[in-house]
């Protein structure tokens, strides 16, 4: 994420969102199989994980799918709001920055994986590989390491 230095300081306000790594990482390689089908995109979950493995997520031309901590780690970031309750926390914020209005989120994202569906890609060896790949975030931002359970309840 290229933002200009003179903006991540002083008196800007910086939202940021952050998203259950599992649902995340499905939710990137279903966009990517369902938008690329005559391409690499033939992978299976269990391949596209293993290729994100193979390349230590340093080959971006790939994926693109390092951890939120490593682009959020030199931004002051003012508000980290999580995709799981995002209307409410952008509502709850709206209003106490005083923004005169609830600005709507106009974006939804319309794959699969926001469905629910995204829990049946896992299974737990590779629930196990993709968290040691987004461990950082899953630390920095609490989301529990079986969280990609289908019937996970949150404490």
């Amino acid at each position: 994420m290229n933002i200009p230095v003179e903006c991540t300081k002083g008196d800007y306000t910086i939202i940021a969102g952050v998203r259950n790594p599992y649902q995340r990482m499905a939710s990137h390689y279903l966009h990517r199989r369902d938008s690329h089908p005559r391409s690499v995109w033939h992978w299976t979950f269990h391949e596209y994980i293993a290729q994100l493995e193979k390349h230590c997520l340093h080959w971006w031309g790939l994926a693109d799918d390092p951890p939120a901590c490593s682009w959020l780690r030199d931004i002051e970031v003012s508000h980290l709001l999580r995709y799981e309750s995002l209307e409410q926390q952008w509502n709850e914020l709206s209003l106490w920055q005083r923004v005169g209005f609830i600005p709507r989120l106009l974006h939804r994202n319309a794959n699969s994986a926001n469905r629910n569906s995204w829990h049946a890609l896992y299974t737990r060896e590779l629930a196990d590989r993709v968290f040691h790949l987004q461990r950082e975030d899953f630390e920095q931002h609490g989301y529990h390491q079986d969280s990609w359970r289908r019937n996970y309840a949150v404490d």
